[in-house]
């Protein structure tokens, strides 16, 4: 598609003028069609990382799940009472949230 322009001027010699100038580009369905491919571009990058962060979150809760159980497992069987495992873990939970408890 050409975009038209008409100027108008005036010229010593030959009077009165006007001059045509041109310029390629696409058309508006082509333009909007770029467009709209942006604009799923984006929504399919966003869905992407969206997906990607729920995995994370799964893996890490599945992470969790299995230390406590290990760590659980692993004070039943060095005989420590029950009524203590859960102190024991807890404890543990704070310390793994706070990083400077563990740097001696």
């Amino acid at each position: 598609m050409l975009d038209t322009e008409w100027t108008r001027g005036h010229s010593e010699k030959t009077g009165p003028t006007s001059m045509r100038t041109s310029q390629a580009s696409a058309s508006i369905l082509l333009q909007l069609l770029h467009k709209a491919q942006d604009q799923l571009a984006a929504y399919a990058a966003a869905a992407l990382r969206a997906g990607v962060d729920e995995a994370m979150v799964k893996i890490a809760t599945l992470q969790g799940h299995t230390i406590l159980d290990f760590g659980r497992r692993v004070a039943l069987a060095a005989g420590i009472a029950d009524d203590k495992v859960e102190q024991i873990l807890l404890s543990v939970i704070d310390q793994i949230a706070d990083p400077k408890a563990l740097t001696p």
